[in-house]
């Protein structure tokens, strides 16, 4: 199994602040990506928070209960980032988009809470994993979060990211470079993705797994 994760940071008034994060934790195969919204100042803050109780909540993987895992951590993340906004004074909040991505040799389980995207590349073939129309939000927005799972084989490759990955002249350039080039690095891939991001100064993160 190859990933890849980045993220690219958002220029606000000529600084580089953290609207994204993207992170591989390769001992338990997880890939998790966040989106920050809200007040600038609090973006980091409250992404770290995030991810942090979202990765003790899950614990190891077990793969007979990836989903129920899955749901706990989402519902311990999305806990933690509620009682961090309640402990805040002012109208604008942070507001946290959460995806995460657990990888096994012959299935992936998918767990979104706002606009995140995955999708699932086999030869030749696109496939959205995530729901067709944008979740809302974040974690605050949505206490139920989106859940899939999808078979993979052997050099399948799953894309992930925040919306801002997933510009339509990007969807289309990465498309055509793994048909043309089946075997493409990964990180090539992502570089595809992220350029209009990388360029225009607004962030983004992703992820490109081949299993």
């Amino acid at each position: 199994m190859d990933v890849h994760v980045e993220a690219i940071p958002t220029r606000v008034r000529g600084r580089a602040l953290t609207r994204h994060i993207a992170s591989f934790d390769p001992e338990r195969a997880l890939i998790v990506l966040t989106s920050a919204g809200g007040p600038p100042t609090l973006w980091e803050r409250a992404q770290k928070l995030v991810v942090r109780t979202f990765l003790d909540e899950l614990g190891t993987p077990e793969p007979h209960a990836a989903e129920s895992q899955l749901r706990r951590a989402y519902a311990g993340a999305r806990g933690a980032l509620v009682r961090f906004r309640d402990s805040l004074v002012g109208a604008k909040l942070p507001e946290v988009m959460l995806l995460s991505i657990l990888a096994g040799p012959t299935r992936v389980g998918i767990v979104v809470g706002g606009a995140g995207r995955v999708y699932h590349h086999q030869v030749r073939q696109h496939r959205r994993l995530t729901a067709f129309e944008d979740l809302e939000g974040g974690l605050a927005e949505n206490p139920e979060p989106w859940i899939a799972s999808a078979p993979v084989r052997r050099g399948d490759i799953v894309l992930a990211g925040s919306l801002e990955a997933f510009e339509l002249p990007a969807i289309g350039a990465m498309a055509a470079r793994l048909n043309e080039e089946p075997g493409v690095k990964i990180a090539t891939i992502a570089d595809i993705l992220l350029e209009p991001a990388r360029d225009s100064g607004v962030g983004a993160a992703a992820a490109v797994l081949r299993v």
